[in-house]
């Protein structure tokens, strides 16, 4: 859940500089929509993450939060522009692939796809 009541709009700057800085990390990439600031585009979900991290001193796991509406209505409170992605771009796909690969991997051990070892018979 998103402290919202502890997240000001000097705390989402912060997170916007720290972005600019270091990037993003693999994975933690928007899909759907984009913070739109000072002509860059910045992940949501990453952004309240970090945000969260210079209003309290401590990173926002994202899997203690949902994406989407309540993300991105908590940065429109705020005052920034929030937009629907029109286009997925190389990097978008690859982490889209990585994410994948993750979960698959940890699912079976590689090299034990089924439909693999009946497609070389």
């Amino acid at each position: 859940m998103i402290p919202r009541e502890q997240i000001e709009k000097q705390h989402v700057l912060a997170a916007l500089a720290e972005i600019d800085t270091n990037g993003v990390p693999l994975g933690r990439g928007s899909r759907s929509f984009d913070v739109v600031y000072d002509g860059k585009s910045y992940p949501p979900k990453y952004v309240i993450s970090l945000a969260v991290k210079h209003a309290t001193g401590t990173e926002l796991d994202p899997s203690s939060f949902i994406g989407g509406e309540p993300t991105n209505s908590t940065l429109r409170d705020l005052g920034f522009e929030v937009v629907k992605r029109e286009k997925q771009g190389l990097r978008d796909n690859l982490d889209r692939v990585m994410d994948r690969y993750v979960a698959a991997r940890t699912r079976e051990p590689f090299g034990s796809n089924q439909g693999a070892s009946k497609s070389r018979a």
